[in-house]
């Protein structure tokens, strides 16, 4: 039983991975994000292993949702990738599909209507 952990490279944050993680898998490029909205710690079996995932969410706006590069979708992701799209806030809340994390529809509004803690949030897996 292994687990898979990926560690980051010394002088890439978690801002500079978030936006690299956004252009390889939606093709997007922001100069900059925004603020850290919450961190999420979760651990979990997948193939035969034992992951330890630590995820930094950030608050991101762009004019377009039209990818401005190609994207890069490892294996794994295109294995596992039944669709891509983007949810008007109104169908989020509706969706009974598997969200992660599941109280995202909540924090979306929270966000949207400036009821969004201040500091960082953090969220079990």
């Amino acid at each position: 039983m292994g687990t898979a952990r990926r560690r980051p490279r010394r002088g890439r944050g978690p801002a500079r991975r978030a936006r690299r993680e956004l252009a390889e898998e939606t093709g997007i490029i922001l100069p900059a994000l925004g603020r850290k909205l919450w961190v999420r710690e979760s651990h979990f079996r997948y193939q035969g292993r034992d992951h330890h995932r630590i995820e930094h969410v950030f608050l991101g706006r762009t004019p377009s949702t039209a990818p401005q590069v190609a994207l890069q979708p490892t294996e794994n992701e295109k294995t596992g990738l039944i669709e891509r799209r983007w949810w008007p806030a109104g169908e989020l809340r509706q969706c009974r599909d598997k969200l992660l994390p599941a109280e995202l529809p909540t924090l979306l509004d929270d966000l949207l209507t400036d009821r969004f803690s201040p500091t960082p949030l953090t969220l079990a897996g």
